[in-house]
This record gives structure tokens, sequence and C-alpha cells, in this order.
């Protein structure tokens, strides 16, 4: 669980398996039982490490069980991973 208030800013780390070719670093967030791909915007975005930024922290980043992932995917191999799962 990584803790953080309202207002504040919190960075979730991402370390991808190792790849051959590299593969393509996105996250995902588990509402209920089923994955979504994170819409990025001023206040969410992934740095060049692949970590995950939120620059302002709101109480419905939390809300209902939430859980944040990396995932990388091989379009060469046709594979993907989703990484540990973060919650706020």
């Amino acid at each position: 669980v990584a803790y953080a208030m309202a207002g504040t800013a919190l960075t979730l780390p991402c370390t991808p398996p190792q790849s051959y070719p590299q593969a393509d670093i996105s996250w995902v967030i588990k509402d209920h039982d089923s994955w979504h791909t994170i819409e990025f915007d001023k206040r969410v975005s992934m740095d060049l490490e692949g970590r995950l930024r939120i620059t302002n922290v709101k109480e419905f980043d939390e809300q209902g069980g939430r859980a944040y992932s990396c995932m990388v995917i091989n379009d060469f191999l046709r594979e993907n991973a989703i990484g540990p799962e973060h919650e706020i």
C-alpha cells in the first residue's frame, strides 16, 4: 500500500521483466475485477523510467479498492505481463 495525503504527489515504481526486444510499458488500473488502461493527463503521467506519477492525489484515486499496476507488452513475442498491484 502506498500512502499519500490528498493534494500531495505520489510516485509508484515499475520494475519490468527483462525482455528482448525491449517491451513497452503502460499503466493499468484494476476497478473491481477488470483492468483498464490509465488515461494520462496533466495530473497523472509516466516518467522515462516507467514510474507512474500522480502530482495531486485525489480521494477517488484510492476509492473502491483500486489497484495500479504497470504492464509490459512485447509485441514481437505477443506477450504481456502485469506487475505487482499498488493500492493508494
